[in-house]
């Protein structure tokens, strides 16, 4: 499960970790596991609010992609979360992260996507999907 933060201001949060298989520190949207028993929407606004310390008002659901469909069943789901207030409470994270939050504009993201900094497939369709509502709602 993949849940892109958008503040009140229109930029949007993204979480920078290390990912120890592929050895590097990675520019990403929150992202988590969904716990048995829990609908991938509570997973969204549970690891927004963990990774992050921002809360949603409204969250988005944006379906969901395959990890590798060639050789697994992995899904993504995908969520755009509407951050309330743009002040977040505070990390609620696990003992084994370390999660450094970075805001960012529109354009930010759109560099960092094109210079080939941000690797993460659904964070990419998260953006890209971000940017098809703005457009929508600007004309």
């Amino acid at each position: 499960m993949c849940v892109l933060p958008v503040l009140p201001d229109g930029r949007v949060c993204l979480v920078r970790q290390y990912r120890r298989p592929v050895d590097a520190m990675e520019i990403e949207v929150p992202a988590g596991m969904i716990d048995r028993g829990e609908e991938p929407q509570e997973a969204a606004r549970r690891e927004l609010l963990e990774e992050t310390g921002y809360s949603a008002e409204r969250i988005e659901d944006c379906g969901y992609l395959f990890a590798s469909p060639g050789s697994s069943t992995e899904k993504m789901y995908l969520f755009i979360a509407f951050c309330d207030d743009g002040r977040p409470a505070g990390q609620a994270l696990d003992p084994s992260e370390r999660i450094q939050l970075g805001d960012y504009s529109v354009a930010e993201v759109r560099q960092l996507i094109s210079d080939g900094q941000i690797h993460h497939s659904a964070t990419q369709v998260l953006f890209f999907r971000y940017m098809n509502l703005l457009s929508a709602t600007t004309g």
